[in-house]
């Protein structure tokens, strides 16, 4: 049997963890947690545990971290899991991937980390009154250094944050920083301009606050590890800052002249790795599918500069959960090399947005693929693609399963395969993810068994959402202006599923609008606005020129979110799109028109379809537009029953900053 953490939860002074069990059988009783504490050997057993089918839950105490050994103050414990069956005990070490660091109270300090066998540990250590602030994260732009901490402790939020720099030679040079410039409500943001420092003197930050009655002057450290190679490179001016951080965290920043030894080995790095992608791509003009797999068989090394790749449907957009993680990566490590793979027909969009690109299948594609050392994608890849040794390939998928997938379809009728290679093409790739985010218990129990997963599951909810949650009405009302909808007007979203059997030929789709929009635009058209969310295989099938007054073909639209943020109404049949609408606690209707047939014939469901879903059912277009009338005057879902279980079911375990989680746990990952 083996036990992954897969979720910590801090109420207080307590801590509730979440430890799946892979293997689990009827025979294991007796269930209990074991600490070790590595120095000391101090141990504590926990038996007060709950068990939910593979779940296994327990409460734990900040101060039952906290040994007795005299004069210690730092605690690594080891966790482990044991277990009776039949006369003996059974022993594993408890696994762990997810990295979080608590400042628990003013001198205790709670890290959750995983050692270099993957096995988890829990780090507490107690500092003095007067110890180091740690900041998040240290970015280094163009022209300035940026500085991200969280402005809370423990349960309690400091005020009046000032950080001032100070010039170790002379005191006199000393300056405050610019306020705090964050669009993050739980984060603060100062920036210091390379210029406000001077050549080859060296400069210690500090910080003062006011938490619970006291005035705290402290020193700021870091509490993230960093390579000054690969995140503070020289700019293209030949201008660098050099950062220390010593024994005890505190950081030290340098500002360094331009023919510095550092820069000349940095750029010269940086040139010859140019002349290298450069190379590449001079090949992809001549190289042939056959070639492209060979190159992936070569020997490869990782790029000196972090770079993390980043996918999204198979390269056919820039979109859903990787973009909700390169965002972040934009914003807090702005160093790093972050390049999207895309089908050419996307490289308009990115020049559009600034994007760095590799078009798929190319032999720059491969040499990027190669030597990556992060792969961000929410689908497969093709099983010639070898990941190397060194990449961390985080698998973000793309939906809440609603119809079954993977090993649990017994019948694939997709074209192009047959059941037993998809399956064994299905759970050979998933095994090549190094963790796979899950948005919910739910979704977590059927990856495991549809995907034959038995890696590293991070439930944090899919990074996506994270907008669904934060966007502000001023957002929503310039997002509507963006896509030229009247701020008047209803909006009703039609977002179907594709069917599997409806394939002409391979590669080639059919489908139908199961309504007619003659009859939405008399019936609704003065008032309301439709907009078609149509697979893509399907969306080009659909003639709206007629009714362009009030019916908007969005299949196209890049960021399905923004649609949800300017809907009332979700109509959709057995897509899994309704599980993140549901995070906006506005109506959902159902319109399974084939119902009998998808159910019988295709892939069948996970829940029960009849009496799960958070809306109601119709199946004719009559009673569609009847009660999308009657959603349409309610719009808001919080006090409506089925709809709140619904939504504590799939949607309460994302607070809303599950991006940015994912992204220090990318982090944390590479630097190992």
């Amino acid at each position: 049997m083996r036990a992954i953490l897969s979720d910590v939860q801090a109420q207080q002074e307590m801590q509730q963890f979440e430890v799946e069990l892979i293997g689990l059988t009827q025979q294991a009783k007796n269930l209990r947690v074991i600490f070790i504490e590595q120095e000391s050997l101090e141990s504590f057993t926990i038996d007060q545990i709950n068990l939910q089918e593979n779940i296994l839950e327990f409460p734990l105490t900040f101060h039952q971290l906290k040994g007795h050994f005299p004069g210690q103050t730092r605690f690594v414990w080891e966790v482990y899991l044991q277990w009776q069956v039949a006369d003996h005990f059974e022993t594993v070490q408890i696994e762990n991937e997810y990295i979080e660091t608590k400042q628990i109270d003013l001198t205790t300090f709670q890290k959750i980390s995983g050692d270099f066998s993957g096995f988890t540990n829990i780090e507490l250590t107690e500092k003095n009154q007067d110890a180091v602030f740690e900041l998040h994260n240290v970015q280094r732009l163009s022209d300035r250094i940026r500085l991200v901490g969280a402005p809370k402790i423990g349960d309690q939020v400091m005020k009046n944050i000032v950080i001032t720099v100070g010039n170790t030679d002379n005191q006199n040079n000393s300056f405050r920083l610019t306020n705090n410039i964050s669009t993050y409500s739980d984060l603060f943001v100062f920036e210091l301009l390379l210029t406000d420092l001077k050549v080859n003197q060296k400069y210690i930050l500090k910080i003062a606050y006011d938490f619970e009655g006291s005035h705290i002057h402290q020193q700021v450290g870091l509490i993230s590890e960093f390579d000054l190679s690969k995140d503070f490179a020289t700019d293209a001016n030949g201008q660098t800052v050099f950062l220390e951080k010593s024994y005890d965290n505190v950081i030290s920043l340098t500002r360094l002249e331009k023919s510095s030894k550092f820069s000349t080995i940095t750029q010269s790095l940086v040139n010859k790795t140019q002349r290298l992608l450069s190379a590449s791509g001079v090949l992809a003009t001549k190289l042939k599918l056959l070639w492209i797999k060979r190159l992936f068989k070569r020997s490869r090394s990782p790029f000196v500069k972090p770079t993390i790749v980043f996918e999204s449907f198979g390269g056919r957009q820039v979109s859903d959960s990787p973009l909700a993680i390169y965002r972040v990566f934009k914003e807090f490590y702005p160093s790093y090399n972050l390049v999207w793979t895309i089908y050419p027909e996307l490289k308009a969009f990115c020049r559009e947005h600034g994007i760095r690109y590799v078009v798929r299948n190319s032999a720059k594609w491969v040499n990027l693929m190669r030597r990556a050392q992060c792969w961000v994608s929410n689908a497969r890849y093709p099983s010639w693609v070898k990941k190397s040794k060194f990449t961390f390939y985080l698998q973000t998928w793309h939906g809440t399963p609603l119809k079954k997938l993977g090993l649990d379809i017994k019948q694939v009728t997709m074209p192009g395969t047959d059941t037993a290679s998809y399956h064994r093409n299905f759970t050979r790739e998933a095994n090549r993810w190094d963790a796979l985010i899950s948005p919910n218990d739910y979704s977590t129990n059927i990856f495991r068994s549809a995907f034959g997963y038995k890696n590293q599951v991070l439930k944090l909810g899919y990074p996506r959402n994270d907008e669904l949650l934060q966007a502000t009405p001023e957002q929503i009302t310039q997002l509507k202006q963006s896509m030229g909808i009247p701020a008047n007007k209803k909006v009703v979203l039609y977002a179907p599923t594709y069917r599997d059997n409806s394939y002409i030929s391979t590669g080639k789709y059919t489908f139908k609008l199961p309504f007619s929009l003659k009859d939405f635009q008399e019936r609704y058209g003065k008032e309301t606005i439709l907009i078609l969310r149509m697979h893509y295989l399907i969306a080009n099938q659909i003639d709206t020129l007629e009714f362009k007054d009030c019916v908007l073909n969005l299949s196209d639209y890049p960021n399905i979110s923004d649609l949800y943020l300017v809907s009332d109404l979700l109509v959709t049949d057995y897509s899994s799109v309704f599980f993140d609408f549901a995070y906006l606690k506005r109506p959902i209707l159902f319109y399974p028109y084939d119902y009998e047939m998808y159910k019988n014939e295709l892939r069948g469901f996970y829940l029960d379809y009849e009496h799960e879903l958070p809306g109601k059912i119709v199946h004719n277009e009559t009673d569609l537009f009847s009660e999308m009338n009657e959603a349409l005057k309610n719009p808001d879902m919080t006090n409506n029953r089925r709809f709140q279980e619904f939504y504590k079911r799939f949607c309460a375990i994302n607070s809303g900053d599950t991006s940015r989680k994912v992204v220090n746990y990318i982090v944390n990952a590479i630097r190992k």
